[in-house]
């Protein structure tokens, strides 16, 4: 198989725990590398940009959630499944340990991957005189006031229909991999993760009614500042972010491909999610 290898070096600071699967992988795969992390790896070969995340049959990635959402948010156009090996301390989209790769024999562990299709978002801002701006993501886009400012006010629609007028802090659309993230701190639904759907979550809203809402994956969502709204700024996996207009509006929807997902993990996704959140 042909492996590429991406690390955090933030998470593995020697990059020995790297250093190993590397060795232990190169062993009986075609491995190339970040060129991030090349220069501790001056024998193995390196590529970077589209050149590491097309034409690899999986991609380990070695870090917590944020290195996964980036190598998948990339990886994503080409088809190239992602495994990610957690350094982090909760690492919900990891779908294997560092011990997997250190004790197992790497043919036989590679054998025992399952790949997974997550629904993607794609999220699209609409600026008078400006050609839309586009940014695709697998967790989630999220619209936020800005800090010490008034309350964000949004009509959100759904296929043209209203959805609501919230008045919060913010508001997280999601996807079902994304219901674990942003939008379960802010009291959003848990949805499995093979679904397609998509989730509204207001954060901290200043309303009574204001609940947390899940749609069919093929709808499309239209946001739009009410009057008196505060300045707001687009996030998307916690790394695109966008200063929005007034006059702005936010188009949410599926995004036209998937993210493979690639895992080890062998039990429920309820049950990882209880073991994750214990404390």
């Amino acid at each position: 198989m042909k492996i590429g290898i991406i690390a955090n070096a933030a998470k593995d600071a020697d990059l020995s725990v790297t250093g190993e699967i590397v060795r232990r992988v190169a062993m009986t795969e075609a491995v190339t590398v970040s060129a991030e992390i090349h220069a501790h790896f001056p024998y193995i070969p390196f590529a970077e940009g589209e050149g590491l995340y097309r034409g690899q049959d999986l991609l380990l990635v070695l870090g917590g959630d944020g290195t996964l959402l980036h190598a998948a948010h990339h990886a994503a156009p080409f088809g190239t499944p992602v495994l990610g090996i957690n350094l982090g301390h909760v690492g919900f989209l990891s779908g294997a340990e560092k011990e997997d790769f250190f004790h197992g024999d790497i043919p036989t562990v590679l054998r025992q991957v399952r790949i997974e299709e997550r629904m993607m978002l794609e999220t699209r801002v609409l600026r008078k005189d400006c050609d839309p701006i586009a940014f695709y993501g697998l967790n989630d886009a999220v619209v936020r006031g800005q800090a010490n400012q008034s309350l964000l006010r949004m009509a959100v629609a759904a296929d043209d229909a209203p959805l609501g007028e919230y008045i919060a802090d913010g508001i997280v659309f999601a996807t079902p991999t994304g219901s674990t993230a942003y939008s379960f701190a802010a009291g959003g639904s848990v949805v499995y993760p093979g679904m397609e759907a998509l989730l509204v979550t207001p954060i901290c809203p200043h309303m009574l009614h204001a609940r947390p809402v899940v749609l069919p994956g093929e709808s499309m969502l239209t946001a739009r500042f009410l009057p008196d709204s505060a300045r707001a700024y687009l996030t998307v996996d916690g790394e695109d972010r966008l200063q929005l207009q007034t006059e702005d509006s936010v188009e949410i929807r599926r995004a036209p491909y998937t993210a493979k997902i690639a895992t080890l993990q062998k039990k429920a996704v309820l049950e990882i999610l209880k073991e994750k959140l214990k404390g």
